[in-house]
């Protein structure tokens, strides 16, 4: 028969710190937090057009952040852009962009080989977010989802976004755990 016994938590903790346990026997301490960074993220701005072959794949001008090993940015003129995931993980992914002459959609797809298909006609499968952006106004979307090795993702539209601006088309993908 086990036996249960009660442990009190002698003494105080300073002001931000946390109650951290071992697991063992050994009873809790107050402890300061820790906080790891993420471990990766990429940060592009700047519209700058489509690919060529894929055409609904957008591209980026300028790279503000490319940091650690977890994500792979690749442009590519006839492709477009795309994020290789490296490392699986729980990731967020903003994206911002819009169209000065007719309304359009845009969003994220995922492993998507519909390149060439709206992002609101492709496969639910594919199509992490999607939104719809009004005549001359910004539009975003959004996510955050559990990646895994391999996956790819891609700002995805229906090909008529022309915003290019550093401050009108961004795409951010960070993973933070």
């Amino acid at each position: 028969m086990a036996r249960v016994t009660n442990k009190f938590i002698i003494g105080s903790s300073t002001s931000g710190q946390v109650l951290t346990s071992t697991g063992t026997s050994t009873p809790p301490t107050w402890q300061n937090p820790t906080f790891t960074a993420p471990n990766s993220e990429v940060f592009i701005t700047g519209g700058n057009g489509y690919g060529s072959t894929n055409t609904k794949i957008r591209r980026f001008v300028n790279t503000v952040v490319s940091s650690g090993s977890d994500i792979t940015y690749a442009d590519s003129a006839t492709n477009g852009g795309s994020f290789t995931i490296n490392t699986t993980g729980i990731y967020a992914i903003s994206y911002n962009d819009g169209a000065f002459t007719t309304e359009s959609t845009l969003g994220v797809s995922l492993n998507s080989t519909q390149l060439t298909t709206d992002i609101i006609s492709i496969t639910n499968a594919d199509r992490v977010t999607n939104v719809v952006d009004y005549l001359n106004r910004y539009s975003f979307c959004g996510s955050t989802l559990h990646l895994i090795s391999g996956d790819v993702i891609r700002a995805h539209t229906d090909g008529l976004p022309d915003r290019t601006g550093d401050s009108e088309v961004a795409f951010r993908i960070t993973r933070i755990a």
